[in-house]
């Protein structure tokens, strides 16, 4: 017969092995990429790593609103972009996104973020995407721009801000912003920061030398008698 007392302190070290096993594990997470570039594993997470970075926020503060994303690669840095040009808290745009349903037309307008700040620095001549919508923006009253293009104009944004390149190099190709996004900041040129810094020093050096100088002939200037 089954003597559930002597199994007793066997099953339950057992039911607390299953439970500890079950327990998500606080170490790892899939979404680690988003302040430790080094876990990224794809270029998608390496360009929401970049972008993370540029704004300065942390993991921690951005999982759960990454948790209730469908599609995090191209939703977060357009929350991310809006926010920030709107100056308005980030769950404040997530709830107009995801609670509303609201597109990025309608959440741009309650959130009081005018259309022209997408358009900084593009220009008319630029190739498509960017033609488009340039061409619904100035020509009608009421410019009407899918998610796709509001979504690629933030992104030129995102790499002219962060990469600090020029708008009419990155816009040769469509898919340019992001593939500079994925490889980050660039780091200064050690090179040129080396020369700057040495020239700094010599001008340092030619400056004290010269006051120097006229130190010394102000001292050897005879004073004249009163």
């Amino acid at each position: 017969m089954f003597n559930i007392r002597a199994w007793g302190p066997a099953l339950l070290l057992l039911a607390l092995f299953i439970a500890v096993m079950l327990m998500p594990s606080k170490t790892t997470t899939p979404y680690r990429y988003l302040d430790d570039r080094s876990q990224a594993g794809n270029d998608q997470q390496r360009l929401l790593n970049t972008v993370v970075q540029h704004y300065g926020l942390t993991r921690d503060r951005l999982e759960p609103v990454v948790k209730g994303l469908p599609r995090v690669e191209t939703e977060l840095p357009v929350m991310l972009y809006m926010a920030d040009e709107a100056k308005k808290p980030l769950e404040s745009i997530v709830a107009l996104r995801r609670t509303q349903r609201l597109d990025w037309l309608e959440v741009m307008k309650k959130s009081d973020l005018k259309l022209a700040t997408l358009f900084e620095g593009v220009q008319g001549s630029f190739p498509e995407p960017y033609k488009a919508s340039w061409t619904e923006w100035r020509m009608k009253y009421r410019p009407e721009l899918s998610d796709d293009q509001i979504r690629e104009l933030v992104f030129l944004q995102l790499a002219h801000k962060v990469t600090g390149r020029p708008m009419a190099e990155l816009v040769k190709t469509p898919t340019l912003p992001l593939e500079v996004l994925a490889q980050g900041k660039p780091s200064p040129n050690p090179e040129a920061e080396a020369k700057k810094a040495a020239a700094a020093k010599k001008k340092a050096q030619e400056d004290a030398e010269f006051a120097a100088l006229q130190k010394k002939a102000k001292a050897n200037t005879p004073k004249k008698k009163r």
